[in-house]
C-alpha cells in the first residue's frame, strides 16, 4: 500500500507543473510554447510602443522600464526560469501599453493577454516585487524613455 501510494504521489508531480522555490517547470512542451510566444508577443508590443514613443516624444519611463523588465525576463528565460519569466514579460507588456497610450498609440486586440496566459500567470508575482529585481537589476538606471535605442530592443529579441 505505501509503494502504491508512493507511486501515485510521484505520478501526480511529473505529470503537472511543480515548482522548486520560484523555479517552475512546466508540464509540457505546449507551455514552453506558450511561455516563448508571451515573450514574442511582448517584443512585438515593446517595439511599437518604442516607435510611437519615438513619433509623439511623450516620455513617462514606462517604455524604458518596459525594455528592462523584457531583458529580465529573456535571461531569466535562458536560464529555465519559465515562471519569473513569464511574469517580467507580462509587466513589460503592460508597461509598454501604458507608453503606447501616453503616445497616443492604438494598441491592438491581438497584443492583449490570451486565456492561455491568463492560465498560467496563475497567482502569480506581484508586480511590487517584479520592480523590486528590476531595481536591484538596474540600480543606477534613470529609467528615461528617450535613452531606448534600436540595441535595446534587438537585445531583447530571442534567439
Amino acid at each position: 500500500m505505501k509503494t502504491l501510494t508512493t507511486t501515485i504521489l510521484l505520478a501526480l508531480i511529473f505529470s503537472s507543473n511543480f515548482s522548486f522555490g520560484q523555479v517552475t517547470i512546466a508540464k509540457n512542451s505546449t507551455e514552453n510554447a506558450t511561455i516563448t510566444n508571451t515573450l514574442e508577443k511582448t517584443n512585438n508590443v515593446v517595439f511599437y510602443a518604442y516607435e510611437q514613443t519615438q513619433k509623439s516624444k511623450v516620455y513617462t519611463e514606462s517604455l524604458s522600464k518596459a525594455v528592462k523588465h523584457q531583458q529580465i525576463a529573456k535571461q531569466l528565460l535562458t536560464e529555465n526560469n519559465y515562471f519569473r519569466a513569464l511574469h517580467h514579460s507580462r509587466l513589460a507588456r503592460i508597461y509598454a501599453f501604458k507608453a503606447i497610450r501616453y503616445n497616443k498609440g492604438i494598441i491592438n486586440s491581438d497584443w492583449n493577454f490570451t486565456d492561455e496566459e491568463q492560465k498560467l500567470f496563475g497567482e502569480g508575482i506581484d508586480d511590487v516585487e517584479l520592480n523590486k529585481e528590476m531595481l536591484n537589476k538596474y540600480p543606477n538606471d534613470p529609467f528615461l524613455d528617450e535613452n531606448v535605442n534600436q540595441n535595446d530592443l534587438k537585445n531583447n529579441e530571442l534567439n
